[in-house]
């Protein structure tokens, strides 16, 4: 039965929508028993890695596999590379960076704060590679955020420089680590490092710092797009 419904919703191209809300918090809300925020989250950690290896095994005859990247599930030949499409943009603009306050309300109120820190930084992915599309920019599509934020710095000329003013500096290196901190916070607050990993939870706070960063970083790429354009 398992089985017949792994080929169904492959056929129908809904794998990562249907495994995405299949191993979202959400649906794992027992685990509030437990009491704890952090044994909640290394509870939820176990029972989610636990899932994807069962799946796995009925997909290893197949030589397939399922592999969790930027939150986006890939079912994929076994011990293959992903392959990541370039996304494809509707309307990527002040308006939209903005949104990612509304579409993180829900997830604030539920306590759902990793999936806050997927949204900000999927946003941030978002505007860096419609910024680099439209400017021709050649970039290798592997979701690393640090290395597309360093093709928008060597577009726009954002290195760091002594013939700019020492504070401008300072907000240009400001920026950089704030983008790597980010792209690293979601890194190691997922389980796809290892299960040997001790994972940090976020909290509410914190989410909404990231959520705010994000949004502030976003708007200040646009800018500078649109007065080059």
């Amino acid at each position: 039965m398992f089985k017949a419904f792994l080929l169904n919703i492959i056929k129908r191209e809904m794998v990562s929508n249907v495994l995405a809300y299949m191993f979202s918090m959400t649906q794992f809300d027992y685990l509030t028993e437990l009491g704890d925020r952090n044994t909640i989250q290394e509870a939820y950690d176990k029972a989610k890695k636990w899932a994807l290896d069962a799946i796995n095994a009925n997909l290893f005859l197949g030589k397939h596999e399922l592999k969790i990247v930027n939150e986006k599930f890939y079912l994929v030949e076994f011990q293959k590379d992903i392959q990541i499409e370039a996304p494809v943009f509707n309307i990527v603009n002040m308006e939209y960076i903005h949104s990612l306050r509304t579409r993180c309300t829900e997830d604030l109120s539920n306590g759902n704060y990793d999936s806050v820190i997927t949204k900000s930084r999927t946003l941030m992915e978002e505007v860096f590679l419609y910024v680099l599309e439209n400017e021709e920019v050649d970039v290798k599509l592997n979701g690393d955020l640090t290395q597309y934020y360093g093709k928008i710095k060597e577009k726009y000329g954002l290195n760091q420089s002594r013939d700019i003013d020492n504070r401008i500096n300072s907000l240009f290196s400001g920026l950089e680590r704030i983008v790597r901190a980010i792209a690293e916070l979601r890194n190691k607050t997922s389980d796809s490092h290892g299960a040997g990993q001790k994972r940090y939870a976020i909290r509410e706070h914190e989410a909404r710092l990231v959520m705010n960063s994000s949004i502030t970083i976003c708007e200040y790429i646009l800018s500078i797009y649109k007065n080059n354009k």
